[in-house]
């Protein structure tokens, strides 16, 4: 059992598919695909939060310094992906997942940085431009730091589509040695 499954056993993640994989690589016209997005702030997130843009300014290719590996994680959510509602709760369980992953890890003694679908919104108002009150838990977007999903997930044997009926939505904890 590698030390992250025993850091992590005891936690409730059955309905999360967790598996360690190769560190993400950096695609740097991933990175200027969404920084045009984030700047056209059809989230309204742009300039309001430490996780994204512009407070927000690494990417992969510096972000994995000191990690060696990372874990996917992903659930897939019966539901109408027009449902923003829905959708965004999905989201943020997901997120809640991440970060008690990250705090297990980091009781366990093993380095780790998050990163997740959309921007931070651990804190009901971001302390953004002020320093961030929680910046061990910041969960920044896996796209802005420069990660295209699809060809990461292709590079491990998985699959990236689109449903009518379901969302799945992803995680990923880089893992120090």
């Amino acid at each position: 059992m590698e030390r992250w499954e025993q850091a992590l056993s005891g936690c409730d993640l059955s309905d999360y598919s967790i598996r360690e994989t190769a560190l993400p690589e950096y695609d740097g016209p991933t990175v200027i695909r969404c920084g045009k997005l984030c700047e056209e702030n059809l989230c309204g997130k742009y300039g309001t939060n430490w996780a994204c843009p512009p407070g927000f300014d690494e990417h992969m290719d510096t972000l994995s310094d000191g990690f060696s590996s990372a874990l996917l994680i992903s659930r897939t959510f019966p539901c109408d992906p027009k449902d923003k509602d829905a959708v965004e709760g999905f989201n943020n369980e997901v997120k809640s997942a991440i970060r008690m992953v990250l705090s297990r890890l980091r009781d366990a003694g093993i380095g780790c940085r998050g990163l997740a679908d959309g921007g931070c919104d651990l804190c009901p108002e971001c302390a953004y431009p002020e320093p961030c009150r929680h910046p061990d838990m910041l969960l920044p977007s896996v796209s802005v730091v420069g990660i295209d999903m699809e060809s990461y997930l292709a590079s491990i044997g998985e699959r990236f589509e689109f449903r009518d009926d379901s969302v799945t939505f992803y995680g990923v904890v880089l893992l120090s040695n």
